[in-house]
């Protein structure tokens, strides 16, 4: 039993859980998390969010507790024109894995240790991202692909949660 302890403690501190924000199944509390990078926001227009890390085996399973873990992560966020698929120049394992895009990167910021990060632009569609081992992290795309789209309007605060899912490559 202390050997399951110490390697509880050991992967929630390698995940970025804080010890306020576990709970008693031993994942981290993303809602309370969420709730408090809310209350950070500082722009009325442009994008903000909060970085997950999704860890362990995320994969469905019939009884017995899951070991799919979801906790913030501090990462660089990455604000680019709109960018499609054709624009950009994939990495050896993709689908995930962006080399660079050709369009302009318009911002960039680090999250912080909750994973909070915010960006303050003028309305537009833009790609955001997220980088995870020195490439362009994405998981998501329009219909015509577009890569990771968001779409900020005038005078308001788009809420965009960026996971990177760990488990599921």
């Amino acid at each position: 039993m202390a050997r399951f302890i110490v390697a509880l403690v050991f992967a929630l501190s390698a995940t970025g859980c804080i010890k306020d924000e576990v709970t008693a199944s031993g994942k981290c509390d993303m809602e309370k998390i969420r709730s408090e990078n809310q209350a950070k926001l500082t722009i009325s227009q442009g994008v903000y969010g909060t970085v997950e890390l999704i860890t362990g085996d995320c994969m469905p399973s019939t009884g017995g507790p899951t070991r799919c873990f979801r906790c913030p992560a501090k990462r660089t966020v990455q604000l680019y024109e709109y960018t499609n698929v054709t624009q950009a120049v994939r990495s050896a394992n993709p689908p995930y894995f962006w080399e660079r895009f050709n369009t302009q990167k318009l911002a960039e910021v680090e999250a912080d240790e909750k994973g909070f990060f915010e960006i303050s632009i003028g309305p537009g569609k833009y790609s955001l991202v997220s980088i995870e081992d020195g490439k362009i992290y994405v998981d998501v795309y329009d219909p015509a692909g577009g890569i990771n789209p968001v779409v900020v309007q005038s005078n308001k605060a788009l809420k965009v949660n960026l996971a990177v899912d760990k488990a599921f490559h």
